[in-house]
């Protein structure tokens, strides 16, 4: 109330020697408590989230290489279908173009398998 009465140049000069209320909280509170997150909390949340995406990537690459053998096999697969080499279990299945080699190979190790024998 006291400050009302008096003029510009001595408000101002009143208020510079006294303290402002809340120097003692911006001093003694928030710039510790700022310091303090600064300091500690921001590279630990940085440590924490570095972690988490380092293991996020190597379960994505984990993932790729699965997906990427997955697609090998069918690859593979899907070639030896089209070359006539299944697995021969199917009703699909059909002589391949390897087949004469194998037919005489197994004649070779069981013997001729038309009834021939061998003289």
């Amino acid at each position: 109330m006291a400050l009302r009465l008096l003029n510009a140049d001595d408000q101002k000069a009143r208020m510079a020697s006294l303290p402002l209320f809340f120097d003692f909280a911006r001093e003694d509170i928030i710039k510790p408590f700022e310091e303090f997150v600064a300091g500690t909390v921001r590279p630990a949340m940085f440590k924490v989230g570095e972690k988490f995406l380092r293991r996020f990537r190597i379960l994505i690459l984990k993932a790729e290489a699965f997906l990427q053998r997955l697609s090998d096999y069918f690859h593979g697969k899907r070639i030896a279908i089209k070359n006539g080499n299944g697995n021969g279990n199917g009703p699909h299945a059909q002589a391949g173009k390897n087949s004469e080699f194998w037919n005489e190979m197994r004649e070779v190790k069981n013997g001729p398998q038309n009834g021939e024998k061998n003289k």
